[in-house]
């Protein structure tokens, strides 16, 4: 559980903008970003609580959230049907 940890939800924190800001960070890291979730949650999130945005200007953040959820679904359903079937 403590690999798991380290492994998946500390680069989580780290590279999602919520800790230290992505545009600090070095250009190769700021698009290593782009491969966590929750970099999209966070921006989602401060748009609507700190700048009241609507779903009209982040669309693009929400469409990735959905399009990484549906392919880590994907992705279970299948390696789930191969080990029960």
């Amino acid at each position: 559980m403590l690999l798991a940890i380290i492994l998946t939800l500390m680069p989580s924190m780290l590279f999602s903008g919520f800790l230290f800001p992505i545009f600090t960070m070095p250009y190769i890291l700021q698009l290593y970003t782009s491969v966590f979730p929750a970099r999209y949650f966070i921006e989602i999130s401060r748009g609507i609580v700190l700048k009241g945005t609507g779903i009209g200007e982040l669309w693009p953040n929400v469409t990735l959230l959905v399009a990484y959820t549906v392919i880590v679904f994907l992705i279970a359903a299948t390696r789930l049907r191969k080990k029960v079937a």
